[in-house]
């Protein structure tokens, strides 16, 4: 089973982005994971793993390139 997680902390846009893995991944073993903000998907991360993340460039305050730093740090740290 492939965990996907999508961050955006647009409601419209993480729709949007759902809608296009879910249709992608028909017939295929995956589950997608919709986040609204870093600290919801990192938290997810945690009880999940993910094997792919989609994230949003600018999350507000955060960033979403700093937020692709977490979670490989915190994949290391779950492996």
């Amino acid at each position: 089973m492939i965990n996907i997680f999508l961050c955006d902390d647009t409601p419209l846009q993480l729709r949007c982005i759902h809608d296009f893995v879910e249709s992608y991944m028909v017939n295929k073993p995956a589950r997608i994971f919709d986040y609204n903000s870093p600290t919801d998907l990192l938290s997810g991360l945690s009880e999940h793993g993910a094997d792919i993340a989609v994230l949003d460039i600018s999350l507000g305050q955060a960033n979403g390139i700093d937020l692709a730093n977490e979670c490989c740090r915190l994949a290391a740290v779950l492996l």
